[in-house]
């Protein structure tokens, strides 16, 4: 199958692709509920069966009420279940995903090229997703999900709103990861967060090189960047994140990181299940890493050696245009600011 384009379709169940697969277009469709083949009911799934997908793009479609069931934690807007970069150059922006999304808005496999921008993504999730998602343990409800060994990754200019991420909004692991970008990202967490719900950090990565996290705003969400050379161990732990349990210290590696001007904002610097605002567990060795100019009202927060940069945290409080400090707001009450920082963070759509 190649050089097809669906628009402007509305569908009540997804769209599956399966074989070897180029230039396909998914633009401007509405898909509310998911594709019953497949792991999981899913708005868009994507499965090569061995053979090559290339240049796939969807773009401005609304997905939404992906709810699976009960007794099971289906339902994403894409899935690419793909291995060790065998899907090349996929696209996903402009899109809106959610609200009800029973398990994670986004999941890839090893991927080769993936451009992730401009997307919103909605919470509330349904109503029978509960802190173990419907009674299974251990389910995640990432934002974007990439398991398997990748390269040239690019999740920037994405607004994420209230989703409740009950481990992390972003998370890469079980592989070795090179170029990857989280940038321009305005990440906005449930208020339950801190009344009781499982959440969890931002960002979290096993091995990366050339990783670049940079000018995003974190509100209600403790966030960790987790930069190891190392696989993470059989109990899902990256090596040297003691806090999650880890048995094994961080090995030297990883290159060419940069991890400055995000801002991370939690009310009055609470702690959201033992983390502060940054909470830096990483190994650089063979190249440049830097820290630089990252802002938190959690004078405390600091990232452990060898990141060293100016004004590693600064005390900041944001001001909502509801005049609130929190994350309260309603969807789209952008705060005011930051004001008096020599940067902007978190994409303003």
């Amino acid at each position: 199958v190649r050089n097809l384009t669906f628009q402007g379709i509305s569908l009540d169940r997804g769209v599956s692709l399966t074989g070897p697969a180029s230039h396909i277009n998914f633009d401007g469709n509405i898909i509310d509920g998911g594709y019953a083949g497949g792991p999981g009911p899913s708005g868009f799934f994507f499965y090569g069966n061995g053979s090559d997908q290339t240049a796939v793009n969807v773009e401005s479609n609304q997905i939404d009420h992906l709810d699976g069931d009960v007794n099971n934690s289906d339902g994403q807007c894409m899935t690419v279940a793909g291995g060790d970069r065998i899907e090349h150059d996929f696209a996903f922006s402009h899109n809106v995903c959610g609200p009800y999304i029973q398990d994670h808005y986004t999941q890839y496999g090893g991927i080769d090229g993936l451009v992730s921008d401009y997307n919103t993504f909605l919470g509330p999730l349904p109503a029978n997703h509960t802190s173990a998602c419907g009674g299974q343990t251990g389910c995640h409800n990432n934002t974007i999900q990439i398991f398997g060994s990748s390269d040239d990754v690019d999740f920037s200019n994405n607004y994420i709103w209230r989703t409740r991420s009950e481990a992390q909004a972003i998370l890469w692991q079980e592989g070795t990861f090179k170029r990857m970008t989280i940038n321009n990202n305005l990440i906005v967490d449930d208020p339950a967060c801190f009344n009781g719900a499982s959440c969890g950090e931002a960002p979290s990565l096993c091995q990366a090189d050339g990783l670049t996290i940079t000018n995003n705003t974190f509100v209600d969400q403790a966030w960790a960047s987790l930069t190891v050379s190392s696989e993470r161990d059989s109990q899902g732990v990256c090596p040297g994140d003691y806090s999650k349990g880890a048995t094994e210290p961080a090995t030297s590696g990883g290159s060419d990181n940069d991890i400055s001007h995000n801002i991370a904002i939690t009310p009055d610097g609470a702690k959201i299940n033992g983390y502060s605002d940054y909470n830096i567990v990483t190994a650089c060795g063979s190249g440049p890493c830097a820290w630089d100019e990252n802002v938190s009202e959690d004078v405390s927060a600091a990232p452990s050696s060898p990141y060293t940069g100016a004004r590693s945290t600064t005390e900041w409080r944001p001001a909502f245009v509801d005049g609130s400090q929190e994350s309260h707001a309603a969807f789209r009450a952008w705060y005011q600011g930051p004001r008096g920082l020599a940067f902007s963070a978190g994409y303003q759509h």
